[in-house]
């Protein structure tokens, strides 16, 4: 099974430093000033919270890569602007792009017993 979300809008690592202040704090303590988007999505993910502040709100990004965690042959694909995040098989990648996507592109795919 393939789910695709898109979303043309301004892109997590964009968004983020607005939205989600005590994060990005964390990750420029992390990275420094000019954290690649690679590297913001991938915090983005492990400290997934909403800025509405409900407890039951802003764990997607969280529950997607911990189902992944426990479903052998699943794959998350994250594109936010010029930074990608890809699990497979409980391994994380990082890459970085030189053109942007202009927004998130998530593809999350996960294998299905018949």
């Amino acid at each position: 099974v393939y789910v695709v979300f898109c979303d043309l809008g301004i892109g997590i690592p964009e968004s983020l430093p607005k939205k989600q202040p005590s994060v990005w704090q964390r990750i420029s303590e992390k990275f420094g000033a000019n954290p690649k988007d690679s590297q913001v999505i991938s915090e983005a993910i492990l400290h997934s919270t909403s800025r509405t502040g409900y407890a039951h709100r802003g764990k997607g990004l969280n529950q997607l890569t911990n189902i992944l965690s426990q479903t052998p042959g699943g794959n998350l694909r994250l594109y936010s602007n010029y930074g990608c995040y890809t699990l497979r098989d409980d391994k994380r990648y990082l890459r970085d792009y030189k053109t942007t996507i202009n927004g998130t592109l998530i593809s999350w795919s996960l294998p299905i017993k018949e």
